[in-house]
């Protein structure tokens, strides 16, 4: 029983991980064409509406409502499929975390069973238990995965800045 808690605690970590920086994971759908031109787009019409540059044409045509509007839908497209993709890998992770409460009301069943019965002895017992508590604390650990996932695109950028040649 040990062993199939064991191979459900990496299944559903390996899972996950898939779910957000494997290839199609949610983590990479900001890296598509339209994604990085979706942006750009946003960040131009973001420095069009609040930067110095344009400024006085943006009020004396009255436009900045427009770019605002521009700016907000083209966001919510860039937006839209990255939210979908999170709630995917978020209501895996509930899924994955049901299975789990289910194998370890199972292991701990079975183990009072055991203890009750007396087949199991006192050390026994308290090393199945630690046993258990092990595998499913490692199965629960999923929940890294989502800070790795948020927190590879900062490294990415430092190191694509840390990667370019000096300016002379």
């Amino acid at each position: 029983m040990a062993a199939v808690a064991l191979a459900l605690s990496v299944a559903q970590n390996r899972r996950i991980a898939a779910l957000l920086v494997g290839p199609g994971g949610a983590e990479s759908l900001a890296d598509s064409p339209e994604q990085v031109l979706r942006l750009r787009r946003a960040g131009y019409l973001a420095e069009l509406t609040g930067g110095p540059v344009a400024a006085k044409e943006v009020r004396v045509f009255g436009v900045d409502g427009f770019l605002i509007g521009r700016y907000a839908a083209v966001m919510r497209a860039f937006l839209t499929p990255q939210a979908r993709g999170r709630r995917a890998v978020v209501h895996g992770y509930g899924v994955v975390l049901a299975l789990q409460l289910f194998g370890a009301a199972g292991t701990f069943g079975a183990l009072a069973w055991l203890a009750a019965a007396g087949t199991l002895t006192a050390a026994a017992l308290a090393q199945s238990v630690l046993a258990a508590l092990l595998v499913f604390a490692y199965g629960a650990g999923g929940h890294h995965m989502f800070e790795i996932a948020h927190g590879s695109k900062p490294y990415q950028a430092v190191m694509r800045l840390l990667d370019q040649p000096p300016t002379a």
